[in-house]
Parts: structure tokens; C-alpha cells; sequence
């Protein structure tokens, strides 16, 4: 009986010993998985953090973009403007001109007639001498004659 006991006293000990085996073995084991986790979170939010530099850099373009486009425009816009100011300014020139040689037409008929008018009243006034003369010398025979 004794011995009986001993053995199994024995056979209990391993046993305990091969349990405490497997749950060190065990215990191994969810190490490896918590350090397995710890590595996946880590790649994951490394990945995380690389798709969001991704993302700002894409941001960063587009908005560089934007900004180019919105540059291109108002300067396709202002040179529009120095166009159409261009051919108003030239449309006011031609304007300006047309009206200046108007008033030289204008001025060049008005002296043409002042002259005109000088030259009628020359004439007139030679008509009204040549007149005063005639009368001054049919005078001059009415009186010759009455002496006579």
C-alpha cells in the first residue's frame, strides 16, 4: 500500500509538472500572440499614418494646382482687359481724330466765306465809287455847261 501510494504520489508530481509545463508553454504562446498583435498595430497604424501623408501630399498638390489654374486665369482675364482697353483707347483716337478734321473743314469753310463775303463788299464798295465818280462827272458837265 505504501508503495502504492508513493506511485501515485509520483504519477500526481509529473502530472503537476507537465501541467505547469503546458501553461508556461501556454503562456508562451500568448506572449507570442500579444507581441504578434503588437506588431500588427504597429504595421497597421505605420500604414494608417503613410496613407494620410499620401493623402496630404495628393491635398497638396491638388490645392498647388488650384492655385496655378486660379493664377492662369486672372491672367488670361487682365491681358483680356489690356485688349479691350487697347482697342477703346484706339476707337477714342479714331474718334478724337474724326472730330478734330471735322472742325478743320468747319474752320476752312467759315474763312472761305468770310472771304467770299470781303471780296462782295470790295465790289461793292468799288460799284459805289465807280458810281460816285460817274456822278461826280456828269456834276462836272452840267456844270460846264451851264457856264456855257
Amino acid at each position: 500500500e505504501e508503495e502504492e501510494e508513493e506511485e501515485e504520489e509520483e504519477e500526481e508530481e509529473e502530472e503537476e509538472e507537465e501541467e505547469e509545463e503546458e501553461e508556461e508553454e501556454g503562456g508562451g504562446g500568448e506572449e507570442e500572440e500579444e507581441e504578434e498583435e503588437e506588431e500588427e498595430e504597429e504595421e497597421e497604424e505605420e500604414e494608417e499614418e503613410e496613407e494620410e501623408e499620401e493623402e496630404e501630399e495628393e491635398k497638396g498638390e491638388e490645392e498647388e494646382e488650384e492655385e496655378e489654374e486660379e493664377e492662369e486665369e486672372e491672367e488670361e482675364e487682365e491681358e483680356e482687359e489690356e485688349e479691350e482697353k487697347g482697342e477703346e483707347e484706339e476707337e477714342e483716337e479714331e474718334e478724337e481724330e474724326e472730330e478734330e478734321e471735322e472742325e478743320e473743314e468747319e474752320e476752312e469753310e467759315e474763312e472761305e466765306e468770310e472771304e467770299e463775303e470781303e471780296e462782295e463788299e470790295e465790289e461793292e464798295e468799288e460799284e459805289e465809287k465807280e458810281e460816285e465818280e460817274e456822278e461826280e462827272e456828269e456834276e462836272e458837265e452840267e456844270e460846264e455847261e451851264e457856264e456855257e
